[in-house]
């Protein structure tokens, strides 16, 4: 089940994309735009336990949007560096 959302150019293909923290499997999944309003391929990844609140941001200064993920249960986060070429 979706939790929470944001938004940015994750692939850095000039297109809005989507990522989502789902709530009862412990993983994120990310929607990329096709520019039109529509989405096509998704990836999902674990993330960790309880993964609720998600922020994208360029953590590593490298113009790429990076993610964080709170850990609400565990009172942790994680940085996800994007290696997008």
């Amino acid at each position: 089940m979706p939790l929470f959302i944001t938004t940015g150019d994750l692939n850095n293909d000039k297109k809005l994309d989507l990522a989502i923290t789902n709530a009862y499997d412990n993983t994120i999944s990310l929607l990329f735009g096709i520019g039109n309003g529509m989405f096509e391929s998704q990836i999902t990844f674990e993330t960790g336990l309880s993964s609720s609140f998600l922020l994208a941001n360029d953590f590593d200064n490298d113009m790429k949007l990076d993610l964080a993920v709170v850990h609400m249960n565990a009172a942790e986060f994680s940085i996800f560096l994007n290696d997008c070429r």
